[in-house]
């Protein structure tokens, strides 16, 4: 991947001695080639370390190259919606996610419901995941608490007038 550094200062230099030459040289040459899947880069070094009398000898070191970084995920903010309202992401919000080696980053989530207690009828617990081509895996937590702070519809009968007689006479 890029940015990452395959110097002899971080992937370790061979060594030789010799009997007759205190300074061999040792050099290096590089083979990259991808490796078992496209975010794996395999770098074949091969070790060539020569004395004065111009005697040499290899050695090969393996330096593999792999994503091992999760994603990083932002969740949207908790959100608090009435009760009947959308609880769908278009409604609440997406979480988002970048990685330094996939563009294209899988975000999926899933969601745990808790009652709650008047005036809050539920609380959703939704857990987003971010995952690379390379299986790393990200998550973060949103939080929608579902409420009833409406007031009720109310519906009264129509105004009536009651003649006072006939409010006084039992039969009626």
């Amino acid at each position: 991947p890029a940015g990452s550094d395959t110097s002899p200062d971080s992937t370790g230099s061979a060594t030789a001695n010799d009997n007759c030459d205190p300074n061999v040289m040792v050099d290096f040459s590089d083979e990259a080639g991808e490796g078992i899947c496209p975010e794996v880069t395999v770098i074949t070094r091969t070790w060539t370390a020569t004395d004065a009398s111009g005697n040499s000898a290899t050695c090969v070191q393996v330096i593999t190259l792999g994503d091992g970084t999760p994603p990083q995920i932002t969740c949207p903010p908790d959100v608090q919606v009435q009760c009947g309202d959308s609880t769908d992401p278009a409604a609440t919000g997406v979480a988002t996610a970048v990685d330094a080696c996939d563009p294209n980053v899988q975000i999926t989530f899933s969601d745990q419901t808790e009652p709650g207690q008047c005036p809050v009828k539920l609380v959703i617990t939704r857990t987003w995941l971010a995952e690379d081509k390379s299986g790393n895996q990200a998550s973060c937590v949103q939080v929608i608490t579902v409420v009833d702070d409406s007031r009720p519809a109310i519906t009264c009968p129509p105004d009536v007038q009651i003649d006072c007689a006939a409010a006084s006479d039992p039969s009626n």
